[in-house]
């Protein structure tokens, strides 16, 4: 008489065994006590072994009794109705297997469902519960995982696998497999699924549609990715990888660091801190790690990648350079001009400059970058000269009387003049030349500097000349016309010898507005009629001054 074998197989649905829960009461509190199914170990005609695994048990929890609970009479979700399995041994954190002691209810076609369960004295516990149908192939169970297009190999017992049954997958899509005898068969993993899938494959009979598909086996997919066609990038580019069943599971490798694949990845993610011009690739999917044969590089930065736009500049300042795309290709570099630290920097209006450090010797330099992964000397030099002073026109002047000074000065570029403690402008007119107006300062001899702001304008350059400006006394005048004006008529001032400020009709201040080197104001109406007298309050340094004029008006 030919013996036939039955094989039980455990066929999931999806239920989520991530979380416990509380069966009998209900309790806001957390648990605690972490318990959670696993697949079953092994199912066939012969023996049925359940699993499941506790996560975490407090210390000196008193517990009555564990084991594992079945539904017998097919699918069932209320736990009180199912029949309880204890195990006799006290449960210890890990993984737990049961195996049942009798399996003759186990029948072809029945959908069951079992749960793992803890009771102690004050609660009890259960993971949530699962269900299963029987199978009348014999597949050996086995933890699989494949990539697309993997070949995966079965075991088991085939003989009733007959030209009436196809493979399918969930959702029913014929997959092709080759049955090479009755203990072996083999298929491809397909290529539409993501990684960290879990599939499950089902035999189904092809001329029965009313027949139930029989579990086949689950494969977990793993995603791959390809060898990039393109190993030269910038540090600015984005990695886009390609590759099968891909998601965000993957790990993609870049030197020594990993992310998570996407479409699109940072290279300076990756890299920024690691040393080298080079860096492998690969990736990992959880099972395989895979390194490319072929290294990325880094493109070099191009020698005009930097070009001064200006020959000449003085330490501590700036000096504008042709739009640059150095940063594509480096991050954050160590930048050198003549030995100091300088910065590249790109101004609102999209003005790139370099801020110079405080170079000590005058000299032509080219700009270093030194990073991680290159280092750059651009073709280009600069020329930094200490700001030198030759001479004035004249030592000797009067209040706002210009003065012209020689120095290396470079056009386009602000530079001041200190007398004393008076500041005033520069007004570069060619290379090496420029004038100042004497600062309205009081009668006397004071030192000269010249100067520029540092490159942060926080603080500046000032040198001595050597030379002392003296400001000579100067009588104070004011002039008008006409003498005799009626109420709103309008007065023209000239004065010398003070600086314009307040100026007053009488004891009555009235406004006056610059217009060229005269100054014009108009008669108030509530002004009196009768003489008066301009007279004008100013200062010179921290000295006030008062000027008067010898004639008056008159006011009719």
């Amino acid at each position: 008489m030919k013996r036939l074998f039955f094989l039980f197989v455990l066929l999931w649905t999806g239920y989520s065994c991530t979380k416990t829960e509380e069966v009998y009461q209900e309790d806001k509190t957390p648990l605690n006590i972490k318990i959670e199914n696993e697949l079953t170990i092994l199912a066939n005609n012969k023996e049925i072994i359940l699993a499941a695994t506790v996560s975490y048990l407090p210390e000196g929890l008193e517990i009555v009794e564990h084991g594992f609970a079945i539904s017998k009479n097919g699918q069932a979700f209320d736990f009180s109705l199912m029949e309880k399995y204890p195990i006799k041994e006290a449960p210890k954190p890990g993984k737990i297997e049961y195996k049942l002691p009798d399996i003759s209810f186990a029948k072809f076609n029945e959908t069951y469902s079992y749960c793992y369960y803890i009771t102690t004295k004050d609660k009890n516990y259960a993971t949530n519960i699962k269900s299963f149908q029987l199978s009348k192939f014999i597949v050996n169970y086995k933890n699989l995982q494949a990539t697309a297009d993997e070949e995966i190999n079965l075991t088991g017992d085939f003989s009733q696998l007959n030209n009436e049954y196809g493979l399918v997958d969930s959702k029913e899509r014929d997959i092709s497999f080759t049955k090479k005898d009755n203990y072996t068969l083999t298929f491809k993993m397909p290529d539409y699924y993501s990684h960290g899938d879990n599939i499950n494959f089902y035999f189904k009979n092809l001329k029965d549609n009313s027949e139930p598909l029989h579990y086949c086996t689950a494969v977990e997919v793993l995603g791959s990715i390809f060898a990039p066609a393109n190993t030269i990038y910038k540090l600015s580019d984005n990695l886009k990888l390609q590759g099968k069943n891909l998601g965000r599971g993957v790990r993609v490798i870049v030197g020594n660091r990993e992310m998570n694949y996407y479409n699109e990845l940072s290279l300076h993610d990756f890299i920024y801190d690691q040393y080298g011009d080079n860096f492998s690739i690969g990736y990992d999917n959880g099972r395989d790690r895979v390194i490319f044969p072929k290294k990325i590089e880094l493109q070099k930065i191009p020698n005009d990648a930097i070009i001064f736009a200006e020959q000449i500049a003085h330490p501590n300042s700036y000096v504008k350079i042709k739009p640059s795309t150095v940063y594509e290709y480096v991050s954050y570099p160590d930048c050198l001009l003549g030995g100091k630290r300088c910065v590249v920097t790109t101004t609102w209006d999209a003005q790139d400059n370099v801020l110079i450090g405080d170079i000590e010797e005058d000299g032509e330099y080219p700009i270093i970058l030194q990073s991680p992964h290159l280092k750059y000397q651009s073709n280009s030099r600069l020329k930094v000269e200490t700001l030198k002073f030759k001479e004035v026109s004249a030592s000797e002047v009067y209040n706002n009387e210009k003065i012209m000074v020689k120095a290396n000065f470079i056009p386009n570029k602000e530079y001041f003049a200190l007398v004393g403690d008076f500041h005033a402008d520069i007004t570069v007119t060619k290379p090496g030349e420029g004038y100042f107006n004497n600062p309205q300062i009081s009668a006397g001899t004071k030192p000269l500097y010249i100067g520029y702001n540092l490159n942060n304008f926080l603080k500046q350059v000032k040198i001595p000349t050597g030379v002392s400006i003296v400001t000579k006394e100067q009588q104070a005048k004011i002039e008008f016309n006409p003498k005799r004006a009626t109420a709103n008529d309008r007065v023209k001032v000239n004065i010398t010898g003070i600086n314009s400020s307040i100026l007053f009709i009488g004891s009555v201040s009235v406004l006056a507005t610059l217009e060229g080197n005269s100054l014009y104001f108009y008669i108030p109406p509530s002004l009196p009629k009768g003489k008066y007298k301009l007279s004008m309050i100013s200062s010179l340094g921290y000295e006030l001054k008062l000027a008067e004029s010898d004639d008056y008006i008159e006011i009719y």
